[in-house]
């Protein structure tokens, strides 16, 4: 995990955007990658995978997009992918943390679903990471299941990861909310910044 906050210098990459009519456009495709339920119609069968807590077909390495390259986006409204993660009911604080990557990719068309060794070759590279932790999070705002696999107790926990654009930099962070839809938002972590510039 990186001790400071990354900056176009030191990752040496050119994470810059131009202004059109007001708007801006991406010089960079900005994402994660996460599992999602399984679609045999769209998913390819060597990332299929069983989760052995909720007992559903997955599918991992799939890259979920913030925002793909050439693409217009806004400073006013912050950009969201949703996850969810999940640990077991009388957890210690340990096994509340995780680690949050963000990548990002140069490629004209990003990909869909990248294998962790084909990332370099599709273009992809770890912009950065930073770590939360969800332990101190009332548990109001997870949804408690009981596994169909091994009648374990555990928490789903909603997470988004959010990227924010303003004038100086590009923000990331992570969020929660209650299982209940309450609107209320507790923050997870500490923000990371990415320094940008404007040719």
């Amino acid at each position: 995990m990186h001790n400071s906050n990354p900056t176009v210098q030191e990752r040496k990459d050119n994470h810059e955007y131009k202004v059109m009519n007001q708007s801006r456009v991406a010089g960079f495709s900005y994402g994660v990658v996460a599992s999602e339920p399984f679609d045999e119609n769209i998913h390819p069968y060597r990332n299929f995978t069983f989760n052995d807590r909720s007992g559903e077909l997955m599918c991992r390495g799939r890259m979920l997009w913030f925002l793909e390259k050439g693409q217009e986006f806004s400073e006013k409204e912050p950009m969201r992918v949703n996850i969810t993660t999940s640990v077991a009911v009388g957890a210690d604080r340990e096994d509340f943390k995780s680690i949050h990557t963000i990548y990002c990719c140069d490629a004209p068309q990003p990909p869909k679903d990248v294998a962790d060794e084909r990332l370099m070759e599709a273009g992809v590279i770890v912009l950065l990471q930073y770590e939360v932790d969800a332990y101190d999070i009332p548990r109001s705002f997870f949804t408690r299941s009981i596994s169909p696999v091994n009648g374990e107790e555990y928490w789903s926990i909603p997470v988004d990861i959010v990227m924010h654009w303003n004038s100086t930099g590009l923000m990331f962070w992570s969020e929660v909310r209650a299982s209940s839809g309450n609107p209320i938002i507790r923050l997870l972590g500490k923000s990371k910044r990415v320094t940008l510039t404007t040719p």
